[in-house]
């Protein structure tokens, strides 16, 4: 779209100095489209949790507070610059626990996943023998995860990486829904 625009606005410029202008018929050079690249998505903010309403307006939750919890097991292992926070909304038997990064290589999606594990478990979520699925349509990549857990019932969660921006939604309670919680990580990632 640029080289198109810059095309134009020569044209025009050597008209108005009393060039000329040929029209398209007789014109043997061809302007060219260059592609439009994707945009990169601004930043995720890390510098805070997410409102609960914005939690319960994707997966049906009365939360009414947040509270931001250590995440020291992964700032060991985030590269220089990637921000992060890590949330946990709790009320009686449901539980979510929202993990926010920016400035996050997309080449360490895979190899984080094992950190990740690391702090749900400190957090109460279950993880023994946990499998992530792939999830295609979700972000540039992602993965769900579903176990059963002592603590809530159930366990349902999602992993997402968009551009250098990830999101990592776990929810707990007797009948969580994958779809919600995915419907949520969209959200988050903007």
């Amino acid at each position: 779209m640029l080289l198109l625009l810059a095309g134009m606005m020569a044209a025009a410029a050597a008209t108005a100095c009393g060039g000329s202008s040929s029209s398209p018929s007789s014109s043997s050079a061809a302007v060219t489209a260059a592609a439009t690249p994707t945009p990169t998505p601004a930043a995720i903010n890390t510098a805070s949790c997410p409102a609960p309403s914005v939690v319960n307006g994707a997966l049906g939750t009365e939360f009414t507070t947040s509270t931001t919890v250590s995440s020291a097991s992964l700032v060991a292992t985030l590269p220089s610059g990637t921000g992060h926070i890590a949330c946990v909304y709790a009320s009686g038997s449901t539980g979510v626990l929202l993990i926010l990064l920016n400035n996050m290589p997309a080449s360490l999606f895979t190899t984080e996943e094992q950190d990740v594990m690391t702090l749900l478990s400190d957090k109460g979520f279950s993880v023994s023998g946990v499998a992530s699925t792939p999830v295609s349509g979700l972000g540039d990549e992602a993965v769900s995860f579903t176990s059963p857990s002592v603590k809530y019932g159930s366990v349902v969660g999602v992993d997402v990486q968009q551009g250098t921006n990830r999101v990592i939604v776990f929810e707990g309670e007797a009948a969580p829904s994958l779809n919600a919680v995915e419907s949520l990580a969209t959200q988050l990632l903007g």
